[in-house]
């Protein structure tokens, strides 16, 4: 996979999509989860792997679930990298009634 961000990835970075671009190939799965410790890059890879699924046509949007203190990290960290794909961020949260999701 290319490295789309305008700073070099770190080791684990490479490791990280070496690992997903492995299982992709051998099409042992639809997904791929990178769960790694808080600082070693999690956002920069996801967001160079959406990069390179959008510009070879295999994807059109990123829907990414996090904390609701780092939503607009999202936003940041994709101008930090230089990317310049629009974000949209749901900022309202509301309460799900359980109940009526039973069914």
């Amino acid at each position: 996979m290319k490295w789309h961000l305008n700073k070099p990835p770190l080791t684990v970075q490479e490791e990280a999509m070496r690992q997903a671009s492995k299982k992709a190939r051998r099409g042992s799965v639809d997904a791929f989860l990178y769960l790694e410790e808080m600082g070693l890059g999690k956002t920069g890879t996801v967001l160079n792997e959406f990069t390179d699924a959008h510009k070879a046509g295999r994807v059109d949007f990123f829907i990414g679930v996090t904390l609701n203190s780092f939503k607009q990290g999202w936003v940041d960290e994709a101008a930090n990298f230089g990317l310049t794909f629009k974000f949209g961020v749901w900022n309202e949260y509301k309460k799900l009634n359980w109940s009526k999701l039973d069914g």
